[in-house]
């Protein structure tokens, strides 16, 4: 949810600023991307909060986009710095079971720095991200970050980790009218299917869920204040 802008007017805000994001991309479109990427965050049990679980979500392949199904022991949490352009190129595995990984990418943690061109709340609770390749701007890619009242999610170890990472954006629309945010978003690979979704990667990889997001200052790529807090609690 975003509660202070509401989910149309951010939604309709951010997409109208999208042009600008661009712009300011193919200004550093020679740069390569140095900020640090968020630490991988710690399992701590299923989240303890009033109205856990007080109403569905989604339910395609929705074990895996939680990290609450029987694979989630196997993710490797190293983190793994790449692109989106590099993560878009990615083989698509040809079974993908709704209660199980897909592939070795399904099994471990990307870090991606980029432009969020824009954030809304989607039907299924998640916190859907647009993002831009900060070196190729025809390369964009969906990051999803679970609502962690939802029945399933809350009852993931990491629900703490998506709480985090909701608040850190929330909290960044609400306060920042600029527009034009940095970021560097950690999150669990995973394959979507084609459902009519915008600015997915060609093979519709996603990082989903994401556990950890830390807004970049566009001038210097230093983290602020607000996008460090939320990566490391």
């Amino acid at each position: 949810m975003l509660p202070i802008l509401g989910a149309w007017a951010a939604g309709r805000r951010l997409r109208q600023v999208a042009l600008g994001v661009l712009l300011v991309a193919r200004s550093v479109s020679g740069q390569v991307p140095t900020a640090a990427c968020p630490d991988a965050p710690q399992s701590v049990g299923a989240l303890g909060v009033a109205g856990c679980g007080e109403f569905d979500c989604g339910v395609d392949r929705w074990a895996v986009k939680t990290l609450t199904d029987r694979d989630r022991d196997e993710v490797d949490f190293t983190v793994r710095r790449t692109t989106i352009r590099s993560l878009g190129r990615l083989r698509v595995p040809i079974a993908r079971r709704q209660d199980r990984r897909a592939g070795v990418n399904e099994r471990r943690l990307f870090c991606v720095e980029a432009w969020l061109m824009y954030a809304h709340p989607q039907d299924d609770g998640d916190l859907h991200l647009a993002l831009l390749d900060v070196t190729d701007e025809r390369s964009v890619m969906i990051a999803e970050i679970p609502e962690p009242r939802c029945s399933i999610v809350c009852r993931s170890p990491y629900a703490r980790a998506f709480a985090t990472a909701r608040t850190a954006v929330e909290d960044k629309l609400a306060r920042d009218t600029t527009g034009i945010f940095r970021v560097v978003v950690v999150g669990v690979g995973f394959f979507d299917r084609k459902h009519g979704q915008s600015d997915a990667a060609p093979n519709y990889f996603e990082l989903h869920p994401v556990l950890g997001i830390r807004f970049l200052d566009v001038e210097t790529g230093r983290p602020s204040d607000l996008g460090a807090r939320g990566a490391r609690r």
